[in-house]
């Protein structure tokens, strides 16, 4: 079970994942504020894995691929 607060960030991450597909959906300051923040979401997370750990797998199912 996740915690209430990772859900909610699940469900946010995923509508703006969304956006990411619509054409001009978001500002370049709003694309540049979500990046960043991820960014240090990555940072934060990566450097604390450990030797073992499995690898990071990305829980939205049917996300558009490239």
């Amino acid at each position: 079970m996740m915690r209430l607060e990772v859900q909610e960030y699940m469900r946010a991450s995923a509508k703006l994942f969304g956006l990411a597909y619509a054409e001009d959906a978001l500002s370049r300051v709003e694309r540049d504020a979500i990046v960043s923040f991820a960014q240090e979401l990555e940072r934060k997370f990566v450097s604390s894995r450990q030797p073992g750990d499995g690898p990071l797998r990305s829980p939205l199912p049917n996300t558009p691929s490239d």
